[in-house]
């Protein structure tokens, strides 16, 4: 990401990304399914009522993901290794 210009911003909740304000510095949000209090599907639903039109990636570890999306690489897989 640094080398491409972009700068990488971390929220321990879902409800810090929705209450930090930096909407418009946003252009995309990598989240897990698993977090805690609310799901990373629930946080996909809140930024769409919120009105955010920025892409949702999301990303799981327990479940494997199904074989067309393995084969498209659709689904991001975790954990996963910045070097790789």
């Amino acid at each position: 990401m640094r080398s491409a210009g972009m700068v990488g911003l971390g929220f321990d909740r879902a409800a810090g990304l929705l209450a930090s304000g930096l909407r418009a510095r946003i252009a995309c949000v990598v989240t897990d399914l698993h977090m805690p209090e609310m799901t990373g599907l629930e946080l996909q639903s809140e930024l769409a009522r919120q009105g955010w039109t920025q892409p949702v990636i999301l990303i799981d570890r327990l479940i494997p993901p199904p074989p067309r999306a393995r084969r498209q690489r659709l689904v991001v897989r975790r954990p996963f290794s910045p070097s790789r």
